[in-house]
């Protein structure tokens, strides 16, 4: 569904997956262009730079639906030593892979939540104990979004570019 299109929508799962979808199309709208230097660049204290995020963005979807709603096996993104690595482009990632896998990402929820009900609750979620797959879709829905306004600041910070 196109980005103007989410009104189009005429159920619940086809309302999450389109604003999904949007949010998305704004993640990658923000990353357009970009050299992988420029991707790898971090541009807060913390070290945050628009690839990182969108690896970060990639782990958090198949964190939840993959480990926490399917109760599959999670290979963490991170350590106690570096808890940080799923926000960080590695010198040897390009922002073209984080791309694709971020699009195989989008692609595995799809799947997922077209094979399984809305009531549907995780089987492994040890911070929150059971909570819905509609749960789940919006939260994917606020996180995206969240972190398209973290990219929109970067990418002004980076190279002044600007907008949706």
């Amino acid at each position: 569904m196109a980005a103007d299109e989410t009104h189009l929508a005429t159920d619940e799962r086809g309302l999450v997956m389109a604003f999904l979808d949007y949010a998305r199309g704004g993640i990658l709208r923000k990353v357009d262009g970009l050299s992988d230097e420029a991707a790898r660049e971090a541009r807060t204290a913390s070290g945050t730079s628009l690839g990182g995020l969108v690896k970060h963005l990639t782990w958090v979807e198949r964190s939840w639906l993959q480990y926490r709603f399917l109760g599959g096996e999670m290979v963490f993104a991170w350590t106690e030593e570096d808890p940080d690595a799923d926000m960080r482009m590695e010198p040897q990632e390009t922002l073209a892979e984080l791309i694709a896998d971020y699009g195989r990402a989008a692609e595995e929820t799809r799947v997922l939540f077209a094979a399984h009900e809305l009531d549907e609750v995780t089987k492994n979620d040890p911070q929150r104990g059971p909570v819905s797959l509609r749960w789940i879709g919006w939260h994917l829905v606020e996180e995206t979004a969240r972190h398209a306004g973290h990219l929109d600041i970067l990418r002004e910070q980076l190279d002044g570019v600007v907008g949706d």
